[in-house]
Parts: structure tokens; C-alpha cells; sequence
């Protein structure tokens, strides 16, 4: 974990975890889009938004889709990529590894009392949209960290190391159906420090 939390309860007792306000002290160069509609099968590379140091929000209609989300640190051909997926039907919201990183050598474990270290290739947190709920997503990237906040009620922290200096896309995609990206606002993140 990089960022502190900001724990609380919701009017139904539901846990709530943010992000503190003081994080938007540090966006930078502002870019937004709206109502990006993403087709069944569809990944759609945004041209004017990439980086490794940067936070996006995001507000997903799920429409039809089965599983969707985003792609981030994702090179041109795709062949490095880190996806961050919500899967209403499973109620839960993952994090594949799977090509996060051209280096084998490079490997996540799982701390298990009844298994010595398995290997594990995605980190999967429950989540559950609501009836009629939106997707919102905050997501922080730095460098070999990411962290991504959904709906203030559930956070997933990864660690994750690309190697080559091109992978710093951000694409959208949908599995199963259709969905819309009503808002995504992207910044890139400025220094906490002068080192």
C-alpha cells in the first residue's frame, strides 16, 4: 500500500474506503472524455492518455457486458498489459497479471497457511454493483505500484513491473456485451517530493 485510506461508514453500515482528498493536489494536465461506448469483443486505446504516473476516474455503465474495464500500462501491440476487470455476474472485480511483465523471472505469490507460495497470475476482491449501480473507478499508478478504488467500497493494491518503455497505454474493453464510459477524467500525478 502507497496511499493512506480514508476508512468510514456508509448510511447502511457498509465499509467505505477512499482515497484522501488531498491526493487532487497533485493532478496535472487534466484530460477528460465522455461517453465512450465500447462494443462487445472492442479494446479501445485512448491516443491522449498514457503514462506510468497517473490516476484515472472513471464512471462505467455496465450496459450489457459481462466483464469490463480497463487496461493500463499496456504496450502498443499488447503484448505487456495489466487488466483491471469487474465481472457483475461473479460479483467480484480482479487484477490479471498475467502480461503485466515480459520478465519471468518476475513472480506473485500468495501468502497461504496451507500452501507453500503458489504462484498466482490475477488478485480477485469481492464487488458487488448494486442494482442499477455505475462502475466508478479511481485509479492510481506509480510506477510499480497500482491501486484501484471501486465505488468507495473495495481497494486492490498490486505491485506490477513492465519492462519495456513503451507500455503506458490506457484501453478500454468489454467482454460479453456492449458498455459506455459516461465520464473518464486522467492526470498525470506530480511528485511528492523533489528527488
Amino acid at each position: 500500500m502507497t496511499l493512506p485510506r480514508v476508512l468510514g461508514l456508509d448510511d447502511d453500515g457498509t465499509l467505505l474506503i477512499e482515497p484522501p482528498e488531498e491526493l487532487k493536489q497533485l493532478r496535472m494536465h487534466e484530460r477528460k472524455h465522455r461517453n465512450i461506448k465500447v462494443k462487445d469483443g472492442e479494446s479501445i486505446r485512448l491516443k491522449d492518455v498514457a503514462g506510468n504516473t497517473m490516476e484515472l476516474e472513471l464512471i462505467i455503465e455496465p450496459g450489457s457486458a459481462e466483464a469490463f474495464g480497463v487496461k493500463v500500462c499496456s504496450s502498443p501491440d499488447g503484448q505487456e498489459q495489466t487488466v483491471i476487470e469487474c465481472n457483475p455476474s461473479a460479483k467480484n472485480i480482479r487484477i490479471d497479471l498475467e502480461r503485466s511483465s515480459l520478465d519471468k523471472s518476475i513472480k506473485h505469490y500468495e501468502l497461504c497457511m496451507d500452501k507453500p507460495n503458489p504462484v498466482v497470475t490475477e488478485q480477485t476482491a469481492p464487488f458487488e454493483l448494486r442494482n442499477g449501480e455505475k462502475l466508478e473507478l479511481r485509479i492510481f499508478i506509480d510506477r510499480s505500484i497500482l491501486e484501484v478504488f471501486a465505488n468507495d467500497r473495495q481497494c486492490i493494491t498490486q505491485r506490477i513491473y513492465p519492462t519495456r518503455k513503451d507500455s503506458l497505454g490506457v484501453e478500454l474493453f468489454s467482454k460479453g456485451g456492449s458498455m459506455t464510459v459516461e465520464s473518464l477524467q486522467a492526470w498525470e500525478m506530480a511528485a511528492t517530493n523533489p528527488w
